[in-house]
């Protein structure tokens, strides 16, 4: 693994920067934000569903999003 790829550990934690880093650049659906997610990460950090759902449901209620 290169030096500078993140790591799915280091990636696992920032779940919540990741999804508002994606919804800041356009209004998006569950899926395509997992995909997106696998796929900037280079696939080193697959979301799952459930774990995205929940993240975003912690936004709705911190009022970071609507």
């Amino acid at each position: 693994m290169s030096e500078n790829k993140p790591t799915s550990d280091l990636l696992r934690g920032h779940t919540d920067t990741m999804i508002l880093r994606l919804l800041s650049e356009a209004d998006r659906y569950g899926y395509e934000i997992v995909k997106l997610i696998a796929e900037r990460s280079g696939g080193e950090y697959e979301l799952k569903e459930a774990t995205m759902y929940s993240s975003v449901r912690r936004l709705e209620l911190d009022s970071d999003i609507e």
